[in-house]
């Protein structure tokens, strides 16, 4: 361990100072010195062993993670989850036993809710406050997070986007991104899960959502759905410091007709999901917010353009007109073509990463950049 600076309030590690991925003392997070993690957060006293700090900061942190997601539910939630939890599958505790002002009695709800703050929550520390973190490039890592919390939240449109990172050699996040994916979702059940797990951090809250499809799916109409992403947006926003950016949504196949297509879906969302894209992206450039131009847009990922010849009187021109790419999505038929494929999901969250990055002023070192990207 490299030597402490002489301060009278912390011990401030050199900015030079490499993480230990190999071996303990526990590791410094590799955005140390960043706005995400400031070389003051790690509030070390050069005085006492840096190893026993680090490990009873990491247990302080997970035990007030897993105090305020506990703060949200009433009391009397253990015999309501024993009568709810058998009726169907997939019934979610974090939502259904969760209370506030707008839910003011725990309902049952069923839905899979798979969340990376849960896992940590719940994770088994080892003798420096370290988990084993199943989406970081430095598997091992402190129970300790920055000073913000940086967070995907998400339908099934990104969900477990990393896939198998040992078959496509994906090494995994540079920084710790969070978490929060309930397949099916409309964008107000994301912020019902929102509320319950983070709605009382006591940390800042950056989040990107993608999601959108399934109220499309369900009928709703653009109205609807916009209401829906601006209470999402207040939602997070009541966490003080807090933002909340909407990524635009691709246009899969079994919903729109693009001009370069040789078939049309019946039920064609095509002006209604080009409209939407459009509004999520007024949401976010309200009071001109500076992450407004750097949130990832997806409405062009799965498609691609076709060159074709087009006659205009005597002369012919070249005429480019987008269409979807068969390709790039999970589906084989284009009636059900909703998901887009692994390898494309794996773009996609590896830009939402990059974008966490850029905001905290995280320039890693480009030898060190993923190859495929």
């Amino acid at each position: 361990m490299a030597e402490i600076e002489e301060d009278d309030t912390y011990g401030r590690m050199p900015t030079a100072l490499m993480p230990n991925i190999r071996r303990p003392p526990p590791t410094i997070p590799a955005a140390i010195g960043s706005v995400l993690y400031p070389l003051e957060s790690l509030h070390l006293d050069r005085s006492k062993p840096i190893e026993i700090q680090m490990r009873l900061s990491a247990l302080k942190i997970q035990k007030h993670e897993k105090h305020w997601v506990e703060s949200t539910k009433q009391p009397g939630y253990i015999h309501f989850r024993t009568y709810y939890e058998h009726e169907k599958l997939n019934y979610c505790a974090v939502c259904s036993e969760g209370v506030w002002r707008d839910q003011p009695e725990m309902r049952p709800i069923y839905h899979r809710h798979i969340s990376s703050i849960q896992y940590r929550i719940t994770a088994t520390a080892n003798q420096h406050g370290e988990y084993v973190c199943p989406t970081c490039r430095m598997t091992v890592h402190s129970l300790k997070s920055g000073i913000r919390y940086p967070v995907i939240l998400t339908s099934s449109t990104l969900n477990g986007w990393q896939g198998t990172r040992s078959l496509n050699s994906y090494p995994g996040d540079e920084i710790h991104v969070d978490q929060i994916s309930l397949p099916g979702a409309k964008l107000k059940d994301l912020a019902l899960a929102f509320r319950a797990e983070l709605g009382f951090s006591y940390k800042p809250v950056d989040v990107v959502v993608i999601a959108g499809l399934n109220n499309i799916i369900s009928g709703q109409s653009l109205e609807e759905i916009v209401l829906e992403a601006r209470v999402l947006k207040k939602t997070v926003l009541s966490v003080e410091g807090s933002t909340c950016m909407f990524c635009t949504l691709p246009l899969p196949p079994m919903m729109t007709a693009l001009e370069g297509d040789n078939s049309t879906p019946k039920n064609d969302k095509t002006d209604l999901l080009n409209r939407l894209n459009t509004q999520l992206k007024e949401l976010n450039s309200e009071k001109n917010h500076p992450y407004a131009q750097r949130v990832p847009a997806f409405h062009t990922f799965g498609l691609k353009k076709t060159s074709k010849v087009e006659k205009q009187g005597p002369n012919q021109m070249w005429a480019s007109k987008p269409r979807h790419k068969d390709v790039c999505w999970r589906e084989s038929s284009k009636s059900t073509m909703l998901h887009l494929s692994d390898s494309v999901r794996l773009r996609m969250g590896r830009s939402l990463t990059r974008y966490f990055m850029g905001i905290y002023g995280i320039l890693p070192d480009r030898k060190d950049r993923w190859k495929s990207i």
